[in-house]
């Protein structure tokens, strides 16, 4: 049955970016802390850094508080030459 390809069918095009994940926060950030593993989860929807790009959020700085549960987005960190290498990570 069938022709054996694998394809999204039109019905399931509308959950994809629901059912996806992205880069979020475990537990509340504050300003200017450097995020480490323990700092990030994965959260649904995937609207955001998805899971495998952890390098772009891991040892970067926040610019802003972010709040526990929340899709860490670029413009909440600091760019790579603006942030100061942390001396205690």
């Amino acid at each position: 049955l069938g022709d054996g390809e694998k394809k999204v069918m039109d019905c399931e095009t509308g959950n994809a970016m629901a059912l996806r994940r992205s880069i979020g926060s475990a537990r509340a950030i504050k300003p200017g802390q450097t995020l480490g593993i323990e700092d990030i989860t994965w959260i649904r929807p995937g609207d955001g850094i998805p899971p495998g790009d952890e390098q772009t959020v891991l040892g970067r700085r926040a610019r802003r508080g972010i709040p526990r549960g929340r899709i860490i987005d670029a413009d909440d960190l600091e760019e790579w030459r603006d942030a100061e290498p942390d001396p205690d990570r």
